[in-house]
């Protein structure tokens, strides 16, 4: 799993500044990914494509399946 998506479950424990760089690493991701959809729905559709890849390695980890990832993030493609 990525670190920052383990990071950003456990920031309610973390100090501010460990949040702050959580915080900083999902913005620039977030803001890559709108600009490179573009559009007027593309920070939406930008959280949609995090939180799916983000959920499908989850799944894939807990199922241990590399499966579980695949059907979660097919309705990216």
């Amino acid at each position: 799993m990525r670190l920052c998506g383990v990071l950003g479950a456990e920031a309610g424990v973390l100090t501010p500044e460990v949040v702050e760089e959580i915080q900083s690493f999902f913005r620039r991701c977030i803001d890559d990914l709108t600009e490179r959809i573009g559009g007027p729905e593309a920070e939406a559709r930008s959280f949609h494509v995090m939180a799916t890849l983000e959920g499908g390695m989850m799944l894939a980890r807990a199922y241990r399946d590399i499966g579980a990832f695949d059907q979660a993030t097919d309705s990216l493609a």
